[in-house]
């Protein structure tokens, strides 16, 4: 994957209005397992790990007390407990072995934060076409570009 272009996700809120929010469909997997799982996740540049439900660890059959506690804070200030596991994740047709963030509630978000995906990608957030655009760092002829 060069380049990959991703359209907004939609949410209609409750006074009708309709929202436009940087989205992506990525798939997780269990390391040694065949299963995968889709998920449709915010983009957030503000968030330090990917995070995910407790239901969706119970889905890829991940044991959240064997993993590295942490308390993650949102914007609000509200705090919770989560837990850090390996998986694969697969964003296009490209794999790649990070660590995320499971809550050990279901109340919270599915995000992609920026480490370590960020580190591989350019993403561009194009708000007026409502799409985010990831081009791999691989491209040096786009970086140059972008630093000339």
């Amino acid at each position: 994957m060069e380049k990959q272009i991703f359209p907004y996700g939609f949410e209609l809120l409750e006074n009708k209005r309709v929202i436009a929010f940087p989205a992506i469909t990525i798939t997780l997997k269990k390391e040694n397992s065949l299963d995968g799982f889709s998920f449709l996740v915010l983009i957030d540049s503000g968030a330090e790990f990917s995070l995910f439900t407790k239901s969706d660890a119970e889905l890829l059959e991940i044991n959240l007390q064997k993993g590295e506690r942490i308390d993650i804070g949102g914007v609000s200030g509200d705090k919770f407990l989560a837990f850090i596991h390996p998986v694969l994740v697969k964003i296009g047709n490209k794999e790649f072995k990070i660590k995320v963030a499971f809550s050990s509630r279901n109340d919270t978000p599915r995000i992609l934060g920026r480490n370590p995906l960020f580190s591989n990608f350019f993403i561009i957030f194009d708000h007026q076409k409502q799409n985010t655009i990831f081009i791999s760092r691989k491209v040096k002829l786009f970086e140059k570009f972008i630093y000339a």
